[in-house]
């Protein structure tokens, strides 16, 4: 490692400058050594913002003095390819979610980096939101009871084409994208997936993979979880989970905005029934507490991501909390949806053996449009 730590590279400089740049300054053990987009104008912005070199060429980018680490953050269909050759380069992995495109391109990316022996983690930020975090403790504390369903609904109206993820390279539109997030959400929350029945419909004319889908999935401890996606509703954004327990009701709500843009972004309610059909409901949100840099390193989603994936480097540990194998998860979910979609019928995990991908991938066509229905 340099004398600053672990040295981070960050491949595409889209919304991973936003995203990141924050939590990059806040990092006591990393610095931003190079950015590179194959648009050079993406990567200035970036490196006037936060430091380090350009590069717009890939295998140039990995060349950069003591560079250890990559966050590669470029269209889905290159996450395998650049796996490949920053693994084949010694460098560790921090993968964007979702990890790729199907299982089998997850379950190479999980291969090559362990042949590798370098660390590679999908980048599942949720998971160290303090809103999420807090779901997690009341659900494993038992506070909430037995949870026996968790619903969530991440919408937006969204009706002009937006650039490469509406295109059937990605083979998969936004329940590939946010849906994993959802998916990966209920499994760490209550446990792995069984079974999976969806509909998944493709409605804007000019988009080739879905804009809707409506996924109900039974996980081994017998909790349902469904999961609503939606870039074709007229309410304004929305981002919110409802987890129903025995003991008691938990709300987390966004709304108006994209979470990622704030610190706080979610306001979480515990409801419980006292008698007849009353209730009681407590504002338990995570707020700020302290001075606005130590909230940045305590409580941003992406420092506490990035953070675990630099204390695991530093070990020399693989994740435990976030792993390979949970991106890959998560895409079994995903494609088993598209699979059901396309049977209507319920599909069982695990998949392995029971689809093939052009059967998976061929509700892209129009006959799921809404104007062909009519």
């Amino acid at each position: 490692m340099g004398t600053h730590g672990v040295k981070l590279g960050v491949a595409g400089c889209g919304a991973s400058r936003t995203m990141f740049g924050p939590a990059l300054k806040s990092l006591e053990d990393a610095e931003v050594v190079a950015w590179m987009d194959p648009l050079l104008e993406k990567a200035k912005r970036a490196a006037d913002a936060y430091g380090g070199t350009v590069y717009t060429d890939y295998s140039e980018f990995l060349k950069h003095d003591d560079l250890d680490a990559v966050i590669i953050a470029s269209p889905i269909w290159l996450h395998l390819p650049q796996v490949r050759e920053t693994a084949a380069a010694g460098k560790h992995i921090l993968c964007e979610k979702p990890m790729a495109r199907n299982m089998s391109e997850c379950q190479e990316i999980i291969d090559v980096c362990r042949n590798a022996d370098v660390i590679l983690m999908p980048g599942f930020m949720k998971r160290f939101d303090p809103a999420f975090l807090l779901v997690k403790q009341m659900i494993d504390s038992g506070e909430l009871g037995e949870v026996f369903e968790i619903s969530s609904d991440w919408s937006w109206p969204q009706y002009f084409l937006s650039g490469w993820r509406d295109t059937a390279k990605c083979q998969g539109g936004l329940l590939q994208d946010h849906g994993s997030h959802t998916v990966d959400l209920t499994r760490w929350w209550v446990g792995d997936v069984e079974s999976v029945f969806a509909s998944v419909r493709l409605l804007f004319e000019g988009r080739e993979v879905e804009d809707y889908a409506h996924v109900v999935c039974r996980h081994t401890n017998g909790c349902i979880s469904i999961h609503h996606n939606s870039r074709m509703t007229h309410r304004s954004l929305r981002e919110c989970y409802r987890i129903e327990g025995s003991k008691g009701t938990l709300t987390v709500e966004c709304e108006g905005q994209w979470s990622f843009n704030h610190l706080y972004p979610f306001t979480v309610k515990l409801y419980r029934n006292t008698k007849g059909i009353s209730s009681i409901c407590e504002d338990i949100s995570p707020k700020p507490g302290t001075p606005l840099d130590e909230q940045l390193k305590r409580d941003n989603r992406y420092s506490g991501e990035l953070q675990y994936f630099l204390d695991c480097i530093m070990k020399n540990k693989p994740p435990a909390y976030c792993s390979g194998q949970d991106g890959l998860a998560a895409i079994e979910v995903v494609n088993a949806a598209y699979l059901s979609a396309r049977r209507n019928q319920a599909i069982t995990l695990p998949l392995k053996g029971q689809y093939d991908l052009d059967e998976v991938f061929r509700f892209l066509g129009t006959a799921h449009r809404i104007e062909n229905k009519q």
